[in-house]
């Protein structure tokens, strides 16, 4: 029995799903053995007939072809297997909360395997102890150098949504109007930023941006443009060649390593103001850094020039190991602070309506952006839930990444990502697909009936119109004003991009002025859709105000005189929905 229940002998869906999937198969497993647990013990007592069955429905005990009263023995052997695959569950639970880093959630899951009354062997009784140790040790170090920066009540107003994490300005005596991200850095404290990093901050988010400065009337002495990887290799090279570090050298080379691993851009360089301008410096990180790093000649030195001076081994590894795009995605730490790879954490299946843990952006050069962290707030904002226990795996709404350059989060439709790619070639598509753009747009507006074009508002856009805007959105939708089954984040979303991407277009095509707004509003989209009722012309007032019919949940009415006026009609396409 105690051969069986080693840890070493575990569930291996790990290392196919993922640990956050391991996670969730060993709760269901400890919650269905201790409702059967619950059960025997009282019937134990009355000495009752029924046997027990195991997870996989067998019985436990071979039962002869006669049903035979169960002995007290038998029921006792029941509950020490029981027991048994209790104690097994407990402990691969506590062993992913280990590999995912959740070591408080860990601690607890030790004790919990150390107060059932089973025999531990002494192979299971050293791991757990090191599960605890490494627990213990952990939480100590982040109690002694995260409360400067993440204490309890600055993490309750993120979870609230109270304040966004980007930008968020860190009040502090020495370092002042900078971001979080990049004080976690000067303070060498890896266990905060990686905290910082989980509630959903842009990992290549310069310091306080020159739009922030000039709003705020604050002096621009300090360079803006410097990511909170540039100063922590910054701070690593100045300290490794002038031998006087203010930290540790593994402090900040632990933030380094960290911000590389979850994908920050090594080729940001070091901006420096002349030395004349320091007398206004509002911004000061220390002041022993800025003159260092001037005679050191460290200006637009690249995040990747500053590591190879600081010749620090684990820093050039991790650059090494995100080098390329390919290496990038394979290796990026997930955003929650397991620092496991993507594959192995919440990346490690593809979310239910489709959509992996990255995507690639369409810039000059490209780059990869990956999915908003899975337990940050989510950004539907409706009910202060994780975004993983929220809209993560949400069938109706596309997967949610976040570019850490721009600081700003996306949504990709897949369905028409490699016609998008066709399109946004640089305004050099073939023929070909600009033929299929047409063909494509023109069968989707013959598949309305005539009557319903004026509320769809397909008769308004000529094809060059939606051919222009869709190569200018990372990925697009056909789009009209009869979207009655989008939830209302994802309308709102949708709506937002489709009309930005017309500015865009008329910036390119020089429509300025009366002519081009009046082609704005011709051709902008409206969140507020019309009635259902092709006899009526009213339109929302406020989004989603009108109501779905209860029965296919796809169109919406006004009211309920135009749901029956309209029924005849209507009844037909409800039909078919269902």
């Amino acid at each position: 029995l105690q051969e069986e229940t080693s840890i070493t002998i575990m569930s291996s869906k790990y290392k196919e799903q993922g640990w956050i999937v391991e996670l969730e198969d060993a709760k269901k497993k400890a919650k269905k053995v201790s409702e059967q647990l619950s059960m025997t013990r009282p019937l134990h007592d009355a000495d009752n007939e029924d046997d027990i069955e195991d997870d996989d429905n067998e019985p436990l005990m071979q039962q002869s072809s006669t049903l035979q009263p169960s002995s007290p023995t038998s029921v006792e052997h029941n509950i020490d297997k029981l027991v048994a695959r209790r104690f097994k569950a407990q402990c691969r639970i506590a062993r992913a909360y280990h590999q995912l880093r959740q070591f408080q959630a860990c601690k607890i899951a030790v004790a919990v395997c150390f107060s059932l009354n089973h025999s531990i062997n002494r192979k299971d009784r050293e791991r757990l102890e090191e599960y605890r140790a490494d627990a213990d040790a952990h939480l100590q170090e982040a109690a002694a150098r995260s409360n400067m920066i993440m204490n309890n009540d600055r993490r309750r107003e993120f979870k609230r949504g109270f304040f966004a994490i980007d930008e968020f300005s860190f009040p502090h005596p020495e370092i002042r109007n900078i971001y979080l991200l990049h004080a976690c850095v000067l303070a060498g404290d890896v266990i905060s930023l990686e905290e910082v990093v989980a509630f959903g901050a842009s990992l290549d988010r310069p310091m306080v941006d020159r739009e922030w400065c000039k709003r705020y009337t604050l002096h621009q002495s300090m360079p803006v443009d410097n990511t909170a990887l540039v100063i922590a290799c910054a701070c690593l090279a100045s300290a490794t060649v002038v031998g006087r570090p203010s930290l540790p050298l593994d402090h900040y080379a632990d933030c380094a390593v960290q911000l590389i691993m979850l994908g920050a851009d090594v080729n940001r360089t070091l901006n420096l103001y002349s030395a004349s301008r320091d007398g206004t410096n509002l911004l000061d990180i220390e002041p022993t850094h800025l003159p260092t790093w001037r005679k050191l000649k460290f200006a637009g030195k690249s995040a990747k020039e500053l590591a190879i001076l600081a010749k620090h081994t684990r820093v050039l590894e991790a650059m090494e190991s995100m080098s390329t795009i390919e290496k990038k995605i394979a290796n990026a730490h997930c955003r929650c602070g397991s620092r496991l790879k993507w594959s192995e954490c919440h990346g490690a299946r593809e979310v239910v309506g489709g959509g992996a843990y990255y995507c690639m952006k369409s810039v000059d050069p490209p780059r990869v952006c990956f999915r908003f962290s899975p337990v940050a707030l989510c950004y539907c904002n409706q009910n202060f839930n994780l975004h993983y226990d929220c809209c993560w795996n949400s069938i109706n709404l596309r997967p949610v990444y976040l570019d850490d350059v721009e600081c700003k989060k996306g949504q990709y439709l897949n369905l028409t990502k490699k016609l998008g790619m066709f399109l946004r070639g640089g305004g050099k598509c073939s023929q070909e697909s600009l033929d299929n753009v047409v063909a494509t747009w023109l069968n989707f507006q013959n598949d309305f009936p005539p009557e319903q074009l004026g509320k769809t508002g397909l008769e308004k856009y000529p094809v060059e119109v939606y051919a222009g805007c869709i190569s200018r959105l990372d990925d697009y939708f056909y789009w009209t004003n009869a979207h009655w089954k989008l939830e209302k984040s994802e309308l709102l979303r949708r709506v937002q991009e489709w009309n930005e991407a017309l500015e865009s277009y008329c910036k390119d095509k020089g429509l300025d002025g009366e002519i081009g707004q009046e082609f704005l509003e011709r051709h902008k989209v409206s969140p507020f859709a019309p009635c259902g009722n092709r006899s009526c012309d009213r339109v929302e007032e406020r989004v989603k105000e009108f109501q779905l019919c209860s029965r296919c949940m796809i169109i919406s009415y006004c009211s309920k005189e135009c749901i029956r006026a309209d029924w005849k009609r209507h009844k037909i396409e409800c039909r078919k929905c269902d």
